[in-house]
């Protein structure tokens, strides 16, 4: 039998302990063979797989849709994966900040970016007010988009699509809270 880490030193919690070492060591060859441009992006990739464990996953609206779930920090330009965490579940030992899920996620794969003018783009599972201007702190400047019922999101600019109903297309509206800026437009 081939192993990867000694089965006598295996830790029972670690739903990844089979492979933990391989995996650090895959990580830490991605971050070594390459350096990222400027701009920089965190999202979710699915890894196909048929296995059956605890860490399977379904997502409905991917092209893979059961497999291994990965945390994905990738290269804008190219895709390039420079960083990825295994999403093991919600039953996972560490806990979630009560900032959420998408915000732990996100501050983990950026933390080696910080200070050095990376630029960050993210979908709405990420997005929040406090996530933006905690980036914006340690100079990552972010983009994300966000449905206008987000708990942060301006008073003002709630109500998105009524507003579009009066609008003609290209119309658009904004307001700045600080280092965030809330910005509005129709669209088909």
């Amino acid at each position: 039998m081939l192993h990867v880490v000694d089965p006598d030193e295996e830790d029972e919690e670690d739903k990844l302990r089979k492979v933990s070492g391989f995996l650090q060591f895959f990580k830490q060859k991605c971050k070594d063979l390459y350096h990222t441009f400027q701009r920089v992006a965190v999202d979710e990739r699915m890894v196909k797989s048929k296995h059956r464990s605890g860490i399977r996953q379904y997502i409905k609206n991917k092209p893979t849709k059961w497999g291994i779930k990965l945390w994905v920090l990738a290269d804008s330009l190219n895709g390039y994966t420079c960083d990825f965490d295994v999403y093991i579940g919600r039953n996972a030992p560490q806990e979630v900040s009560p900032n959420g899920l998408g915000y732990d996620v996100v501050m983990k794969l950026v933390a080696p970016l910080r200070n050095q003018g990376y630029h960050l783009y993210f979908d709405n599972f990420y997005t929040s007010v406090k996530l933006v201007k905690d980036l914006f702190q340690v100079l990552i400047p972010a983009t994300g988009t966000a449905a206008d019922n987000w708990r942060g999101f301006p008073e003002t600019k709630k109500k998105g699509q009524q507003w579009a109903r009066r609008k003609a297309w290209g119309s658009m509206r904004w307001e700045r809270d600080g280092a965030c800026l809330a910005h509005q437009w129709k669209d088909n």
